[in-house]
């Protein structure tokens, strides 16, 4: 097989693999489906980019070796130091420091982009009835 075909091959296994991961994740709860968001956006992301992937024929057999390449690939992504709270930190800053300078320039409020939280926050929260351990078991 040339390049071409190793690098198809090892995207039809990634994206089967990936497609399995998705059906057991959909059974999950949805706390363990949150567990995993992470993992799967990744992987996912992994999926896509095999598109563009500049690998040898020796790394894509060495992949296609294996019973779960996107796993794998996974995996050492993860145990990787990618400076991901460095960018963050870099964004929150520059987000701040933009808000600033149009509020020089605007002299007016700044306003906020409509936020999941924001739409949460909106609907008052229940409070639930919180009963004391003794009132239920009893005073002993």
């Amino acid at each position: 097989m040339n390049n071409a075909q190793l690098l198809s091959a090892l995207q039809v296994k990634m994206a089967a693999e990936q497609d399995k991961f998705r059906d057991w994740l959909l059974s999950q709860s949805p706390e363990e489906i949150l567990r995993h968001t992470f993992e799967y956006s990744v992987r996912q992301d992994i999926v896509l980019l095999m598109d563009n992937a500049q690998l040898s024929s020796k790394d894509l057999r060495t992949l296609l070796s294996s019973p779960t390449p996107l796993a794998d690939v996974f995996d050492a992504f993860n145990g990787m130091d990618t400076g991901i709270v460095d960018t963050i930190q870099a964004c929150m800053e520059e987000s701040a420091g933009r808000m600033r300078e149009a509020a020089r320039h605007n002299s007016t409020v700044i306003p906020q982009r409509p936020s999941v939280l924001g739409k949460l926050q909106t609907k008052a929260p229940e409070t639930p009835k919180l009963h004391s351990a003794k009132k239920e078991h009893g005073a002993r």
